[in-house]
């Protein structure tokens, strides 16, 4: 029994094959002859119409061999194949998204319309293009709605990217959404626009076709951990589908984090950085982030979808930015230079302090990727906050190490001072592949 994608491919391959067949290029001639071989009279006007019947007929026989071609094309997504991955150029090949098209035009001529949806278990997403005939599309405040509502619930919006006409007329949306629940059969999103100091919304309801959902290709438990000096990473469940693939882990639990409360020495993992390898080629990473609560640190990362032919899948975990908690105090003055501080391993060298125009300014270099959280000057005894800080330069040393030289200014001079550390972010490297099994 072939499924609906094997039978509209059959029809399509169909169509195409009857496209390719050639027309006898003494097809007219052998049908003139045979009407006079026939005693048909050869008026002029009985004639045209006879060649008018038969051509009417050749065109109703090809568009029957080919109308389930047509229907295929016709629900096609039309104009989005600039900012469509390979993934969701085939899928819209064959016909798997939902073509809507609403449209509402506001008071100042501009318009949004609802082009399409297309939806599996990962993500729902939606196409949608706004129009301005002034050819400054870019420059409108109009915009979707951060949710989708369906019955008693709301889809809410994860990411998305858009293209913009060469005439700056149109802008064409693919926006990433919560995937509805199966009790949802009717949707709704809001479209706002606010223009010198006017405001409008239209809110746009569409029927969800259920028939045009897809489901998960791969989806299971991963329970992979691994462990680099202070963090630990924890990748939970990989959920794949025809157009994204979706990581799951956590980095500290709720426990680990009440630990490090009550022991007073919290850290926060930052960012996590790891790629999925599929086939031995990096899957395009379209998404990521870190949510924390009352369950501790999670991440969830989102990348393109799996290669059909699926042979090999790896993780491939490069690094944690963590930030921890510390208390450094160390005292400075216009004779410090060159002075290197040790924190957790972590080398930051206190290049020199000068004074200017009222403020103090700290040089300090370090490896790139050490950041210095919240830092503050005791300047005569008063704390004083960091203003801002100025960036300098990167140097390249013989090893090969990246030291980043900046200068941290304080809006108050004095004569004595303290440096003031309480939280120093830097990266863990992982640098681990493990092999994901395929069932």
């Amino acid at each position: 029994m072939k499924d609906n994608n094997e039978i509209e491919e059959l029809l399509r391959a169909k169509g195409e094959k009857h496209r390719e067949i050639p027309v006898p290029e003494n097809l007219e001639t052998r049908l003139h002859n045979a009407l006079e071989e026939r005693g048909v009279p050869r008026k002029k006007r009985q004639g045209n119409r006879f060649f008018k019947a038969v051509a009417m007929l050749l065109i109703t026989i090809i568009i029957g061999y080919n109308f389930n071609t047509l229907a295929y094309y016709g629900k096609r997504i039309i104009g989005y194949d600039n900012i469509m991955n390979t993934a969701l150029k085939e899928l819209n090949n064959l016909g798997k998204g939902q073509i809507i098209d609403m449209s509402h035009t506001f008071e100042d001529g501009s318009s949004v319309t609802l082009d399409a949806v297309m939806i599996d278990e990962n993500q729902m997403l939606i196409f949608y293009t706004i129009k301005d005939p002034k050819g400054a599309a870019a420059d409108l405040n109009l915009r979707a709605d951060h949710f989708v509502k369906g019955l008693g619930r709301r889809y809410v919006a994860k990411h998305g990217q858009g293209e913009i006409s060469e005439d700056g007329t149109e802008i064409r949306w693919v926006s990433s959404y919560a995937p509805p629940g199966f009790w949802d059969r009717s949707l709704s999103l809001k479209f706002f626009l606010q223009e010198d100091g006017h405001s409008e919304e239209t809110e746009m309801v569409f029927k969800i076709d259920r028939e045009k959902a897809m489901g998960a290709t791969l989806k299971k438990s991963l329970n992979i951990a691994i462990k680099q000096k202070e963090t630990k990473v924890q990748f939970n469940t990989i959920s794949a589908s025809p157009t994204n693939t979706v990581i799951e882990g956590k980095l500290q639990n709720t426990l680990e984090l009440l630990k490090d409360h009550i022991m007073g020495e919290r850290l926060r993992p930052k960012a996590i950085e790891f790629s999925l390898i599929a086939n031995g080629e990096v899957l395009r990473q379209q998404a990521g982030g870190m949510s924390t609560n009352e369950k501790g640190i999670s991440f969830r990362w989102e990348f393109d979808a799996l290669p059909k032919d699926l042979k090999s899948l790896a993780l491939q975990i490069d690094s944690v930015t963590v930030d921890h908690d510390v208390d450094v105090s160390l005292s400075i003055d216009e004779t410090t230079k060159e002075k290197t501080l040790e924190i957790l391993g972590q080398n930051i060298v206190i290049n020199q302090l000068y004074k200017e125009e009222g403020a103090t300014h700290i040089t300090i270099s370090s490896q790139e990727d050490v950041l210095l959280s919240r830092v503050y000057l005791m300047v005569d005894g008063k704390r004083v906050s960091l203003k801002n800080t100025t960036m300098e330069d990167h140097i390249k040393t013989e090893s090969g190490e990246i030291f980043f030289t900046r200068t941290l200014n304080f809006p108050e001079e004095g004569e004595e001072y303290q440096f003031i550390i309480k939280s120093i972010s830097f990266m863990e490297k992982y640098n681990e592949t493990i092999d994901i099994l395929i069932d």
